[in-house]
């Protein structure tokens, strides 16, 4: 029997109780923001940037809840689920009108100017037409290359394409005539619509504040017009954007899109406070694993995760969906090493392909990660660990993590040290690294002698029920 490891998430629900859950201590976060728009006096543009996985959704979301209860407007849009659109500007423009409770002369007013400043931004020509007439030079004369265009038309499908031509050459030029003549106009437009956007919000307790969630899985064109539909149009004292995305995914995807060299910081243009997801703490940790340990039932010594969620630098996202693996394999008859499981998945989860690693390479990746978090550690005394000695520096740390219950965290270590060290060991140690590597795999493998492809043939070929 076949099993696979997707998981079902979790129902979009009301939320009722702000923050409740905060693993991460995230409302702290909440309420600074808060007090920092509170006491904004003009417009302004924050990018929330975290990595996936670090909870930015949850985040918001629970944030617009506690905003709302303190009375503020608050919209939250997924702009992943708009970027089929031509143009954001309708979206932006709708939902702060469909929340503004004005007066109906002014609601009426800036719709009035919205239209018209909709047909403004947007060009009115199929994209065709529109490419070509870009290409127009001075003095009433098209390029060379629209006129090539033009005589292709005319040549390639004869007396059809020969008024075909004639009329595309015709309605560039009137269509160029009447985009001059109307630069005037639809500058004012923007103008006119602006103030209105001011009108409609300047009464507000408290700043609009305009949530845009997903925006790095956006096509890059989408994001970038709607992050330049905010800077240039609804830029306004009262009304606060918040950019929640991963900053680096979304200028990766803009640079490769638009060719830009990796350097530029074309958002920063546009984005006028950056704010990172604080940094996640051993503290932290504590609390999520405290609570997923409990919640699948698994039977595990909190410390062995607890360093190992610390050595792979995991999000909440990452964590949770190692425990949930590990449950749904501790959950069928036979022996499984939650440990062992971790790192492995742990490796997988950060794309390192621990499937294609001989058992030496798996360990001395998972050491050297291990090694650089020690590293990093002030409360460690690092004298008493050999770093230049791998095998040594194992059998060290193992020694201070023992003592613990129910602890496999040191026995792959004492394992690592056992397997890899220069030293001479009796028979009564080498039965131990015997029993070691037995404990470290998988049941129903027993006969593969590289317990790292005992675990990538155990994980992805299904769980065997006894």
């Amino acid at each position: 029997m076949n099993m696979s490891t997707k998981f079902i998430k979790d129902r979009e629900e009301e939320i009722t109780e702000p923050f409740k859950g905060d693993l991460w201590g995230r409302k702290q976060l909440g309420e600074k923001l808060t007090h920092f728009i509170s006491n904004l006096q003009c417009g302004a543009t924050i990018a929330l940037d975290a990595e996936w996985g670090s909870g930015k959704t949850w985040f918001v979301k629970n944030w617009k809840a506690d905003l709302e209860e303190k009375n503020y407007k608050v919209i939250y849009i997924d702009a992943f689920a708009h970027d089929f659109m031509e143009d954001p500007f309708l979206i932006l423009s709708m939902e702060i009108l469909n929340i503004v409770d004005s007066d109906a002369s002014v609601s009426n007013r800036f719709k009035d100017k919205f239209i018209s400043a909709y047909h403004a931004v947007l060009p009115n020509l199929p994209m065709l037409i529109w490419s070509l007439a870009m290409t127009l030079m001075g003095g009433g004369h098209f390029s060379k290359g629209v006129q090539d265009t033009i005589t292709t038309v005319k040549e390639a499908t004869g007396g059809v394409g020969e008024k075909v031509g004639e009329l595309l050459e015709e309605g560039l030029k009137e269509h160029l005539t009447e985009l001059v003549d109307n630069y005037n106009t639809n500058k004012n437009e923007l103008k006119y619509f602006k103030q209105e956007l001011e009108n409609l919000v300047k009464d507000l307790e408290y700043p609009l504040v305009f949530i845009v969630d997903e925006l790095d899985r956006c096509k890059p064109e989408f994001s970038i017009k709607l992050i330049e539909r905010i800077k240039h149009f609804f830029d306004i004292p009262n009304i606060i954007f918040v950019l929640a995305t991963n900053k680096a995914q979304l200028e990766e995807s803009i640079n490769s899109f638009y060719g830009f060299k990796s350097t530029n910081s074309y958002l920063e243009k546009f984005i006028d406070l950056n704010i990172k997801f604080p940094k996640r703490e051993s503290d932290s940790y504590v609390e999520v694993i405290r609570t997923y340990v409990s919640k699948f039932g698994l039977r595990v010594n909190n410390k062995d995760i607890l360093i190992l969620s610390a050595v792979f630098n995991l999000n909440s996202r990452d964590l949770t969906r190692i425990l949930q693996k590990i449950a749904l394999m501790s959950n069928f008859n036979h022996y499984v090493s939650i440990v062992m499981a971790f790192i492995y998945l742990a490796m997988e989860q950060k794309s390192m392909n621990p499937s294609r690693m001989s058992e030496k390479e798996f360990l001395d990746n998972f050491m050297n990660l291990l090694i650089t978090h020690v590293k990093s550690q002030r409360s460690y005394n690092h004298s008493n660990y050999d770093f230049a000695n791998v095998a040594k520096f194992a059998d060290q740390y193992a020694s201070s993590q023992a003592g613990r219950d129910s602890s496999g965290f040191p026995y792959l270590l004492k394992y690592y040290y056992l397997e890899y060290t220069d030293e001479i060991i009796d028979e009564r140690t080498l039965d131990m690294k015997k029993s070691l590597k037995d404990d470290l795999k998988a049941s129903g493998y027993y006969n593969e002698t590289d317990f790292v492809k005992s675990w990538d043939n155990y994980i992805n070929s299904g769980f065997i029920v006894n």
